[in-house]
């Protein structure tokens, strides 16, 4: 299990060097019956992962992890996550049951060339997924409504569809500042694109360019965190690879 390590600590040397793991353990993983019938694509990804459980300790404060990990013909592929939440303040079925078995997805790493469309690749540039905290919460829809009020009403088409920003919680942030976001009631899939250009995406009707879109191909929570499953099987089953 060691080579894992090494390489998470190759990888993201600042959190993860050698001298600020305290200890880590390989842990067996048990997927309850409810998140197997929401995330059966999930699921499979997770049932094909070797977890190691590793906890890290700098200037007194310890830091618990769960690292999902892969080794296919030599090449090792990583997947940094929080432990369980015991508690959240979606009260989102689905977003609840998916955090009650892995907390957040911190970051992940790989060696490889993508021969698929990038932004048709869900993780590509995500520097968090699911698993936020209140305030960040807060923090980022404060962001959007601020950026929204800057529009004149004239920016506004007729018939504007209505998203009801006070029922929308963050599922991913990119590294380029765009939002996946969903709203709690209808579990619906809204993407705050700032420099969307892709034809994976739908603009939402009546907002302006660069504001509010939906994705083609996933409306709702559960379709969004099944197609993450789905592409990293297919990214682990070499279909997509080149060296």
């Amino acid at each position: 299990m060691e080579k894992y390590i090494n390489y998470l600590s190759k990888k993201n040397n600042y959190t993860f060097n050698v001298n600020k793991i305290s200890k880590w353990q390989e842990k067996k993983l048990n997927i309850p019956s409810e998140f197997r019938d929401l995330f059966p694509e999930f699921t499979l990804m997770l049932e094909s992962a070797i977890l190691l459980e590793l906890f890290t300790k700098d200037r007194k404060k310890e830091m618990h992890y769960w690292i999902l990990c892969w080794e296919i013909k030599g090449r090792i592929f990583e997947i940094v996550c929080l432990p369980p939440k015991k508690e959240s303040f979606i009260e989102t079925e689905s977003y609840t049951i998916f955090t009650g078995m892995l907390g957040g997805i911190l970051g992940f790493y790989y060696d490889y060339q993508l021969t698929i469309a990038e932004s048709e690749f869900y993780w590509q540039n995500k520097t968090k997924i699911l698993g936020f905290g209140e305030l960040d919460n807060k923090e980022y829809l404060k962001d959007i409504l601020d950026e929204l009020e800057q529009y004149e009403k004239e920016d506004f088409g007729k018939n504007t569809e209505f998203i009801d920003l006070g029922a929308l919680f963050i599922v991913d942030l990119d590294a380029n500042g765009d939002v996946t976001l969903c709203d709690r009631n209808t579990e619906k899939i809204y993407l705050f694109a700032h420099d969307n250009s892709s034809d994976y995406t739908q603009q939402c009707q009546g907002y302006p360019e660069y504001t509010f879109y939906t994705l083609k191909k996933c409306r709702t929570l559960v379709e969004w965190i099944e197609t993450l499953g789905t592409q990293w099987l297919n990214l682990i089953n070499f279909e997509n690879l080149t060296f």
